[in-house]
């Protein structure tokens, strides 16, 4: 009873590592999701702020030409300010996504290329699972999941501890033989020493402690269990969800871009106020960072999905 109570306890630790590794690397995905969440905010506000710089620069010289009014000059400068404050803020998110993955895991290093931000095509974002695959996905998630596997390994462990409560009930005797001298020699006893210990109501209740832990043990893996089922059908209900919101996204963005170029084609020939152009710049930078942050967010539902099915190798080693 004792050995396979050891087993027990060694196969709780190791499941015990195994999800403190997990949980780590889900730690270490969360803060790295952030940093490129920020990162492509931060690029896109870099744009924003190069093509508000060259609207506000063809208009000062429109409005030095005569062709264009002071008050157009002083709306391209404000938005120039505006764009320029929120390239800032953007930045400042870069900084702490990437301050908080470098304090809580110093081996990596960060760094924001001076570089467009990529587009939010199809092609950039993650397909999900045909839908046969769910039930063979269903049942590996569920195997493979270590916070399941650490309840198990600890109902396994309670059912150890049962049987060596259980073990403690049955008497233990134990049979000795002495000899003593004494007087130098003198007088020599012989004698048998039978020691019976017999259980009494501190083993029952010690018994009766060791069934009640099992049993919450049983039940508490079994809560787990249900909640994992729960988790992957809500990744997976989430990633569908949010791999068709990532394509709606990015065909709204492209629309929106082509409509702003379209009105600054129509302001270049005077057929169209400077307000309006703004506007339609303002909804499809907007409608950018939807594309963007919904490409993301599909993209880190995949990547949860499969560090959970243990599919990204190296990842939680």
């Amino acid at each position: 009873a004792d050995r396979a109570l050891a087993d027990r306890q060694t196969a709780v630790g190791a499941s015990q590592l195994e999800d403190a590794r997990h949980e780590t690397a889900r730690e270490l995905l969360r803060g790295w999701f952030a940093w490129l969440r920020a990162r492509d905010e931060a690029r896109a506000a870099h744009e924003q702020t190069a093509l508000a710089a060259q609207l506000a620069d063809t208009v000062r010289r429109r409005v030095q030409a005569g062709d264009a009014a002071a008050m157009d000059g002083a709306l391209a400068g404000a938005e120039l300010e505006r764009v320029r404050a929120q390239a800032l803020l953007a930045r400042s998110h870069v900084d702490l996504a990437a301050a908080w993955i470098t304090q809580r895991f110093p081996e990596i290093t960060l760094a924001v290329p001076d570089e467009p931000p990529a587009r939010a095509n199809d092609a950039s974002i993650p397909a999900t699972p045909p839908p046969t695959e769910r039930e063979r996905l269903r049942t590996a998630y569920v195997e493979r999941h270590h916070e399941l596997a650490l309840a198990r390994a600890e109902a396994r462990r309670a059912s150890a501890q049962v049987e060596r409560a259980r073990a403690e009930l049955r008497p233990d005797p134990s049979i000795g033989a002495y000899l003593a001298s004494d007087r130098g020699a003198a007088e020599r006893v012989l004698g048998i020493g039978v020691s019976l210990p017999l259980a009494g109501p501190a083993r029952d209740a010690a018994l009766r402690q060791a069934l009640a832990d099992e049993q919450a043990r049983i039940e508490s893996a079994r809560d787990i269990e249900r909640r994992v089922l729960a988790s992957f059908d809500r990744d997976w209900v989430e990633l569908t969800a949010r791999t068709a919101a990532a394509f709606a996204f990015a065909q709204a963005a492209s629309a929106q871009q082509d409509a702003a170029r379209q009105i600054g084609r129509a302001y270049a020939l005077g057929e169209s106020s400077l307000p309006d152009w703004l506007a339609a710049r303002r909804v499809a930078g907007d409608a950018r960072a939807q594309a963007l942050s919904a490409r993301c967010d599909a993209a880190e539902t995949a990547a949860r999905l499969r560090l959970d099915l243990h599919q990204l190798p190296g990842f939680d080693d």
